[in-house]
């Protein structure tokens, strides 16, 4: 597979196709949120990076801490769970589609805009019937990630100090 292949590959709609769902500017998917487990958890931005608020941490003194709050997301088009972490304005707007429409519903995911203009267009499209229905609730009790594990704080990530690069070390 060659750079421009994989590139396309990489922007397919329907999200990353990995553990977490993502979707790019105009991006859409279909699926199904689970609604038994949300995982919340609070963040600040400090300029630089996106943390989990720690008030006894002098760095995050008068940042306004945000929620994001994780879910499990079973993806339609490709039949996996995915995780799916949001900021509170897209959690009303999911909670809203859920309580119209009901939670046996298939939900489509609209990306618009980009940075902080993004926003999340979330409608029910279509019932879970029959076969579908059962696929489902079987994925969320086999497959559903456990959101406190997989959402945890990313400290030890941070805590190594950013690596030193001769411009041998760089591929290009």
């Amino acid at each position: 597979m060659n750079w421009e292949q994989a590139a396309k590959l990489v922007n397919t709609s329907g999200g990353s196709g990995g553990k977490f769902l993502r979707l790019g500017p105009g991006e859409s998917c279909k699926g199904v949120p689970g609604t038994a487990n949300v995982n919340v958890r609070e963040t600040v931005w400090t300029g630089q990076q996106s943390e989990d608020y720690d008030p006894k941490n002098p760095a995050h003194s008068g940042l306004r801490p945000s929620q994001k709050f994780g879910i499990n997301w079973w993806c339609y088009e490709q039949k996996t769970m995915q995780i799916w972490e949001m900021s509170k304005s897209t959690f009303v707007s999911l909670l809203g589609a859920v309580n119209k429409d009901g939670k046996g519903n298939v939900f489509k995911v609209k990306r618009i805009g980009e940075g902080k203009a993004t926003v999340y267009d979330v409608e029910a499209i279509a019932p879970l019937v029959d076969d579908m229905l059962d696929t489902v609730k079987k994925a969320f009790e086999q497959d559903s990630y456990r959101l406190k594990e997989e959402l945890q704080p990313q400290a030890a990530l941070r805590a190594v100090p950013p690596a030193n690069y001769d411009d041998d070390d760089i591929p290009f």
